[in-house]
């Protein structure tokens, strides 16, 4: 997979700046159009096209226990907790899932065989395609009622990424799940796909405790 262009003399301060700028300026209803211009961008998709590729991306530690070990056209996430580690996607397929996830969890100290379980925030192939591979090596699959029932459909697409087999359903809005120490508290959010699940959870950072809002799919109609 290629690697996002390096620029050696990058002012990495600068635009930082400015979109710390932007942001203060969009207030009110200024806000949406701020969020599509920086950082979706649907509506000026010739901006961000060389940005949205399967390509590599650094995996990054976020939290003390929720890391990026995604690609740069989509998302995967991994959130430690004291009896295993839940997984949030799994990128388009089987190769990703073991030459980009598990690379990326090894490379933020976390061992892959602690993969216990899969949450699928929504039922798109790029998000479900490396779901089979851990479910391989024991891991748990998670999705809502709805968007099991989309996965489990005669593929739209040929030669699409076989969809995991059904292990845990999220049936109910508000619905709670206990991973070790951290409990996971999952909502409908649908709009990208009939079944998006939006979680909230709790990180810390250095010590100091947060809750995550972590949003299933943007793309709403």
């Amino acid at each position: 997979w290629p690697k996002p262009a390096e620029f050696p003399n990058e002012d990495k301060e600068a635009p930082t700046e400015h979109f710390r700028k932007a942001r203060e300026y969009a207030v009110g209803d200024l806000f949406t159009d701020f969020t599509l211009r920086c950082i979706t961008d649907p509506k000026y998709r010739g901006r961000v096209n060389a940005e949205q590729y399967d390509g590599i991306l650094a995996p990054t530690k976020v939290f003390d226990n929720f890391y990026y070990v995604g690609q740069m056209s989509v998302a995967s996430w991994a959130l430690k907790t004291s009896d295993g580690i839940v997984l949030f996607d799994a990128l388009n397929n089987e190769a990703e899932a073991r030459e980009i996830i598990v690379p990326g969890l090894i490379a933020v100290g976390l061992d892959p065989k602690d993969v216990k379980w899969v949450v699928l925030t929504h039922s798109h192939g790029d998000h479900y395609g490396g779901a089979p591979y851990f479910q391989n090596l024991g891991a748990k699959v998670i999705s809502s009622d709805l968007d099991w029932k989309v996965m489990e459909a005669p593929p739209r697409r040929p030669n699409a990424a076989p969809a995991p087999t059904c292990d845990i359903t999220i049936s109910d809005d508000g619905q709670t799940m206990t991973f070790g120490d951290t409990e996971v508290t999952f909502y409908f959010t649908p709009g990208h796909t009939v079944g998006t699940l939006s979680t909230i959870f709790p990180v810390t950072d250095r010590g100091t405790k947060h809750l995550v809002g972590f949003y299933g799919g943007v793309g709403l109609p």
